[in-house]
């Protein structure tokens, strides 16, 4: 078990952060937990301890500010690089996406725009918004572990070949929740919104 510094940053209301916790663990045995829910931290940015070694975010809706460029950092973004910001699993059924993914990428002051170090797509053709939250959330911390193994054997992040790259216009909460609401289709709309409330870390 690797004895370097690690800061994981995630919403511990959110259930699938106790899962996260525990892969972490599995790798390292000097870590920090900074639970950023709202009930423990009111405001939208946190700021990054400089002794950690590596920063991990995963299920977190906070913005990280004072990252030292001495530190690596990476963040899992639940969705695929042509889906950035918030709601993907609601966007990619609505738009009947039969592709879908999970993307670990380095964090910069713009969200989604960080070098990409791994990804992880999958087929959601036939899939409801719960079954492509569900399977995303598991994709997520598969991906969580596998580059948690490489920072622990390496003492590095994995370089990332692929065609896969960032694209599409960024959506941020308030944009996701405005294109929700005019959605046309009660029962759509309805079927979306359960995703969000069952899946969707609490802001």
């Amino acid at each position: 078990m690797s004895k370097r510094s690690i800061s994981l940053f995630c919403n511990c209301d959110f259930l699938a952060s106790q899962q996260a916790k525990q892969i972490v663990e599995s790798f390292f045995s000097n870590i920090t937990i900074v639970d950023t829910s709202n009930r423990i931290i009111k405001q939208k940015v946190v700021r990054a301890s400089n002794t950690s070694e590596l920063i991990i975010s995963i299920f977190n809706s906070k913005r990280i500010l004072a990252l030292n460029p001495e530190q690596l950092n990476f963040n899992i973004h639940a969705g695929p690089p042509w889906l950035r910001g918030a709601g993907t699993y609601a966007r990619a059924v609505y738009h009947k996406h039969s592709l879908h993914g999970v993307t670990a990428h380095e964090m910069l002051n713009v969200y989604d725009t960080g070098n990409i170090i791994a990804c992880d797509t999958f087929s959601i053709k036939s899939m409801s918004a719960l079954q492509v939250a569900e399977l995303s959330i598991n994709k997520a911390l598969e991906l969580l572990a596998q580059v948690c193994s490489y920072y622990a054997k390496n003492a590095s992040l994995p370089n990332y070949a692929d065609e896969h790259q960032w694209s599409g216009d960024l959506i941020t909460n308030s944009d996701f929740f405005n294109w929700l609401e005019n959605v046309a289709d009660f029962g759509e709309k309805q079927e979306l919104l359960k995703v969000v409330k069952a899946f969707a870390p609490k802001r």
